[in-house]
This record gives C-alpha cells, sequence and structure tokens, in this order.
C-alpha cells in the first residue's frame, strides 16, 4: 500500500493500526509506504468480556508484521486508549513481530498511548528516524516520545523527539536494550520532563531524554551527536548532576 499525499482521518481500529494496519505474517510481505499526506484523529481500543475499554497496538499506524516506511507527511492527535486499561502502545505508531519502521523527514506529534511509547512503540523490531525527522508533544505511561523493548533496534540520525511526557519513566526515550542503536549525528532531544525517576542500577536501563539514568556505555553515541568531534566527559555524582540540570533549565528559560 502506497500513499502519495492524501489524509486518512478519524478511524478507529480494535486490532492493529487505528489508520492503518501492516500485516504480513503468513507471506512476510506486508508494506506500507507513506509519501506526504496526514494520518490524524485516529484511535485503537476495544471493549472488553468484563465491561473495561482496552487499549489496541498503534493508533495511527500499526505494523506486527510488516514494514512501514515514512517520507516526509504527518501523524497527528492519534491514540491507543486513554482512559481504560494501560495496555496499548505506540500512540502514532507501533512496531512488532520484526517489522521496521524507517522514519525520513515527516512528523509525529500529540500522539498518546495508554502504556507505553506516546509517539512509536516497539516490541521486537526496529525504529530509524533521520533527515530532520521529528517527535513532538507525546505521551504515555512509561516513554512520552519512543519506547522500545529488549529486543529493539532504535537510529536516529538528524532528528528531533521533544516537550515529550509519560507519567512515569523515560521523558522523550525509553529503551531497555543493553545496545540502544545508534544516536548519529545532529540530534535534539530537549524539552521533555519524566516525573518519576527510581533508582534501578542496571546498565540495561536507559531513560535517554530524561537524563536522569544514561549508562556509561551509551556515552559515545551521546558523544557522535555532537558537532564538535573531541568532546569532553565530566563525571559527577547526582547531586551535582542535579544542580547543572537545574542551572541549565534556568539558563534556557
Amino acid at each position: 500500500f502506497t500513499m502519495n499525499g492524501g489524509n486518512i482521518v478519524g478511524n478507529r481500529s480494535e486490532f492493529y493500526g487505528g489508520g492503518v494496519c501492516v500485516e504480513g505474517a503468513a507471506t512476510g510481505v506486508g508494506r506500507f509506504t507513506m509519501n506526504g499526506g496526514t494520518i490524524c484523529g485516529n484511535s485503537g481500543y476495544y471493549t472488553g468480556d468484563d465491561g473495561k475499554i482496552h487499549a489496541c497496538g498503534g493508533g495511527g499506524v500499526g505494523a506486527p508484521y510488516g514494514s512501514f516506511t515514512m517520507t516526509g507527511g504527518s501523524i497527528a492527535g492519534c491514540y491507543t486508549n486513554k482512559n481504560g486499561q494501560a495496555t496499548g502502545y505506540g500512540g502514532g505508531v507501533c512496531v512488532g513481530g520484526g517489522s521496521a519502521f524507517n522514519m525520513t523527514g515527516g512528523s509525529i506529534k500529540c500522539c498518546t498511548a495508554a502504556l507505553a511509547g506516546g509517539a512509536v512503540g516497539v516490541d521486537n523490531g526496529s525504529f530509524a528516524m533521520s533527515n530532520g525527522s521529528s517527535i513532538t508533544d507525546c505521551s504515555a505511561s512509561v516513554g512520552g516520545g519512543v519506547w522500545s523493548n529488549l529486543s529493539t533496534a532504535v537510529t536516529m540520525t538528524d532528528s528531533s523527539i521533544d516537550h515529550c511526557t509519560p507519567t512515569g519513566i523515560g521523558g522523550g526515550v525509553f529503551c531497555a536494550a543493553a545496545d540502544w542503536g545508534d544516536m548519529g549525528h545532529d540530534n535534539i532531544i530537549w524539552g521533555n520532563e519524566a516525573p518519576v525517576s527510581p533508582d534501578i542500577n542496571t546498565k540495561d536501563v536507559v531513560y535517554l531524554a530524561n537524563w536522569r539514568k544514561i549508562c556509561w556505555t551509551d556515552l559515545p553515541y551521546l558523544k557522535n551527536s555532537a558537532l564538535k568531534k573531541e568532546v569532553p566527559v565530566k563525571y559527577m555524582d547526582s547531586t551535582e548532576a542535579e544542580a547543572v540540570k537545574l542551572y541549565s533549565n534556568a539558563y534556557l528559560a
């Protein structure tokens, strides 16, 4: 399925993908290519036998088995259920079953997930954003912008994630992988805020945009994102780090 411009607006699914579902479990050839256009105001949820509203995966686009390539365009105001059980992930896009989501340009904004990944939720697959892609003003319980699990690769180059908010941890990005991918260059992750910062003592968990916990093995990726080639690294305790963060926020404000 190739979308060249146009709009997909106001739909709801009780499976995956309120606007578009990419399903190729049997053949492995499910593909969706979006060249511009808008996917807006779509949702994924259903009423269960228990009478409660449950969330599905991917309010805008769900790719449980297949690939989604986005070149330009916008996914906005999509959501998995916001008022029932916190079970859905990927308010804008969900990826699973070894699927891939490649985002080149374009934006995902104002999307909400009941559980994880306000803009993008990846459960066993890959997500790459590049060439000016942006994620803005999204929210979830975990990973306000992007959530990925242990078997997921995330790549980010020349892109931005800003002003995303979870109710829990991972302001802009929550990644549970030991190697969360490649930060590339010229990225901006800022203005995200996570109200919860539990002391989880494991190097395998990275709450990236929240800047509360970054494992030492991820420092090369963060350094690669800077324009300056030789970036000095200062190690500090939590009290000093919090003071630097508060000063920086005050200066930017």
